[in-house]
């Protein structure tokens, strides 16, 4: 009786770990609104079609992903977990690299033809080498003028 009720415990504990959201910060630093989703990159690469959020300019916009995404699957069972962060309008997208042993827990913005462009057309940068978590990626959206690197 007493292994069943331990099983029981530990199955639900993990479980519960399992599962958990995955929280993805849209810090906006510009004005201007920029179309974003966050979802983890297994492979295809697509974000969900339902799943687009407006960050709005000069705002923090938070987005929850559960369900299908499960937070911690690919980090536990792969020893790496891919976050990536779509702009709508496919000029760019940022990674979140929550690594195993050797790999930096960091961030990376890649800008398609050297510009990411906001909603309204304007040119904006992602932030470079933020600290990402297990279950929170946080990425910044700054002005052109200001440096991937810089942006933070």
């Amino acid at each position: 009786m007493k292994q069943r009720l331990l099983f029981s415990l530990v199955a639900g504990v993990l479980s519960t770990s399992a599962f958990a959201d995955c929280t993805f910060v849209y810090e906006n630093k510009t004005d201007h609104p920029v179309t974003v989703q966050g979802f983890f990159d297994t492979g295809d690469n697509k974000p969900v079609g339902t799943n687009w959020i407006v960050a709005e300019s000069n705002t923090t916009t938070t987005q929850k992903i559960s369900g299908d995404n499960k937070c911690n699957a690919i980090f536990r069972h792969s020893g790496q977990l891919l976050a990536r962060i779509a702009l709508k309008n496919d000029s760019g997208y940022w990674t979140g690299n929550k690594g195993f042993l050797f790999s930096t827990d960091r961030s990376y913005a890649s800008i398609g033809e050297n510009k990411a462009f906001a909603d309204d057309k304007e040119n904006i940068t992602l932030s470079n080498g933020l600290p990402v978590t297990e279950n929170k990626f946080h990425v910044m959206i700054c002005n052109a003028d200001v440096n991937s690197d810089d942006c933070n």
